[in-house]
Order: structure tokens, then C-alpha cells, then sequence
């Protein structure tokens, strides 16, 4: 799926993007440390409702800049399912099965919206994944996203059971009642 959402933005915006993987056990990811830095923070705090947690996150560095959290609604998450179904993703120009998982770079560009160009070692060679066979038919950068969910995810039926247990037992604090 990141794949392709990439092959959209690169045809849709015209733009190139590169992911370069890092290389298991000898990096250091920044999102690692802020994922630990929320983890160990959430121990010290009970957190009620999602504006709670929202607020939480920013604030969660001990020091330095706050955390920029960027909120998404909804209706800004895109259903990319179908537009994966359109597309074949099983081979290189060779006839090659693709290894994807030993993939150390991955790149897209504008100018051949219809290819991923995949790398297994950083200074070795580029191979094409063509993964729109027939791009007469069908042109990435046209088609129109839609809505993942067109109404309201609906709560699985344990989960509403166990807010109205945690509601009953006045564990959820009285100021959040309306929200749930």
C-alpha cells in the first residue's frame, strides 16, 4: 500500500521520492525514540478521551521542542484497496519474483508513473517493477481516491461492553460521560 500511495503522490504532484530501509540492528530511527518517549510517559497518566491524548503526545519530550501532532479526520483516510487490485506486483523486467522484504531502497518518479525501482543492496543496481502492465487503460495520476469509510467506524460489540462496565464503575471521570 505505501508503495502505490507513493506512485500516486509522485504522478499526482510530480514529484520523485526515495526510501532508503535501514539496515535491521545498526540504526537509530528518531520515530523510535519518540514511540519511547510516548510508551514511558503513558505509564505516569491516565488518559480519558482523544483530545486527551492528542495533547499528551505533544507534551510527552522531556526536552527540547514539543512533538508536532497532525490530526487526522476520516474523511481523510482513502481506501487504496481496489487501486492495488488494478496493478501486478509479483515481478521485475527479468521475470524475476520480487524479494520484497530484502528490498534496501525503493524510489518512484514522476516520469514513470506505471514503475517502482527497487534496489537489494544501496550500491547495487536499480531493477523495474512495472506494476501498471497496460498504462493506456488505467493512469495513476487520474484516478480519484476514495473515502475508506463513508460513515462512522462502528465499535466492536466487546468494546462498547466494557466502556459501559468502565462508565458504571465511574473508572471513565464524570466530564467524559457525553463523549462515550
Amino acid at each position: 500500500m505505501v508503495f502505490l500511495m507513493w506512485l500516486y503522490a509522485a504522478a499526482k504532484f510530480k514529484i520523485d521520492i526515495t526510501h532508503r530501509f535501514f539496515e535491521p540492528g545498526h540504526s537509530f530511527s528518531e520515530v523510535d525514540s519518540m514511540h519511547g518517549n510516548i510508551e514511558k510517559a503513558a505509564r505516569k497518566r491516565d488518559l480519558f478521551h482523544p483530545d486527551d491524548w492528542t495533547a499528551f503526545i505533544r507534551n510527552a519530550k522531556e526536552n527540547g521542542e514539543v512533538y508536532d501532532v497532525v490530526e487526522v479526520r476520516q474523511e481523510k483516510v482513502f481506501n487504496f484497496h481496489d487501486f492495488v487490485n488494478r496493478l501486478q506486483w509479483k515481478k521485475v523486467v527479468n521475470n524475476q519474483k520480487v524479494m520484497w522484504t530484502s528490498v534496501k531502497q525503493v524510489r518512484v518518479d514522476h516520469l514513470h508513473p506505471d514503475t517502482i525501482f527497487i534496489k537489494y543492496e544501496l550500491a547495487g543496481e536499480e531493477s523495474k517493477v512495472i506494476i501498471n502492465p497496460h498504462p493506456d487503460t488505467f493512469d495513476i495520476s487520474l484516478y480519484e481516491l476514495k473515502r475508506a469509510h463513508q460513515a462512522a467506524i462502528p465499535l466492536n460489540p466487546k468494546k462498547i461492553k466494557d466502556l459501559k462496565s468502565m462508565l458504571d464503575l465511574r473508572i471513565i471521570p464524570q466530564q467524559h460521560r457525553p463523549f462515550y
